[in-house]
């Protein structure tokens, strides 16, 4: 399976293929592209992995970036229909021209006691279009369209043993001081946050949940990203990253006086020298393992 994830410095793609030790990644490469978020151009690295192997492959799994998608939550009365909620939903609420240039779809979010919150995912029909067309044209077909920092948890309950009871927090850290948190429990995503974090504050720039799980994500950032010290609040906290540097991401990693673990999917490539943080990027092509046991 050929795997393509969508960042900021351009197109993370590797190959995997299944051994009996699970799976193993022989090629993979960065196409550098800071504009691929803008341009949305790709061809470039479906063309270009296409050439490299004289071949397509069977299946395609592509990562959107999240600055290409709209994401927000609703929340439903529990005593209704889940699915007549969500035609009401799209015939009263969102705009007529919205529907028409997006393709909506709907997960469920941690549970309340009498309603359901629903993370809704907004995906430009042109944009899918595209690499449906793409996909056709190079002999791909596409088995998975995700989220970059949806993507990332897959990685994690695939890789470690994540406890459903308790909460976990995939932290991912990005260009510009600029972090997205995603905190799930059980098994359920319960809220997202981004925000900008200096090292005496942070800003945030978009939050989805419910005000308790929010909370929690601000404590860590409070006590955790800005402190250095331990947030008691969540036991289970892993972390990524897709820049470049990784004096940032080390000074956590290495603090053991604090929980937070690397997101560390180094073992599944075929290379000698392994350094961790340099596979840290492909973690947001995750979803190409979804179900496999590594």
């Amino acid at each position: 399976m050929l795997s393509i994830a969508q960042t900021d410095n351009g197109y993370y793609c590797f190959k995997w293929l299944p051994t009996e030790k699970g799976p193993r990644i022989d090629e993979y490469s960065l196409i550098k592209d800071n504009n691929c978020c803008l341009n949305n151009n790709f061809e470039k690295p479906i063309s270009l992995f296409f050439k490299k192997n004289n071949k397509g492959t069977d299946s395609l799994a592509f990562t959107l970036n999240s600055k290409n998608i709209n994401f927000n939550s609703i929340s439903l009365d529990s005593s209704f229909d889940i699915n007549e909620s969500i035609v009401w939903y799209e015939k009263n609420i969102l705009d007529e021209n919205y529907l028409k240039s997006y393709e909506l779809f709907y997960y469920p979010m941690k549970p309340k006691k009498n309603s359901q919150e629903l993370l809704v995912i907004s995906i430009s029909k042109n944009i899918k279009n595209k690499l449906k067309t793409l996909s056709k044209k190079y002999s791909y077909k596409i088995i998975y369209i995700s989220v970059d920092i949806f993507s990332a948890y897959i990685v994690a309950k695939q890789f470690y043993k994540i406890s459903n009871k308790r909460k976990c927090l995939i932290w991912k850290i990005k260009k510009n001081n600029y972090h997205s948190f995603t905190l799930y429990e059980e098994n359920y995503l319960s809220s997202v946050v981004i925000a900008r974090c200096s090292k005496k504050q942070y800003v945030i720039n978009k939050k989805i949940g419910d005000t308790e799980s929010i909370n929690i994500i601000e404590n860590f950032i409070s006590e955790t990203v800005l402190k250095k010290r331990s947030c008691k609040q969540v036991s289970q906290v892993y972390v990524y990253q897709t820049k470049m540097n990784d004096l940032f991401i080390k000074s956590y990693v290495n603090n053991k006086k604090i929980n937070v673990n690397l997101l560390d999917i180094s073992k599944i490539f075929n290379y000698k020298n392994k350094n961790p943080y340099k596979f840290l990027p492909y973690v947001e092509n995750g979803i190409s393992l979804k179900g496999i046991d590594v």
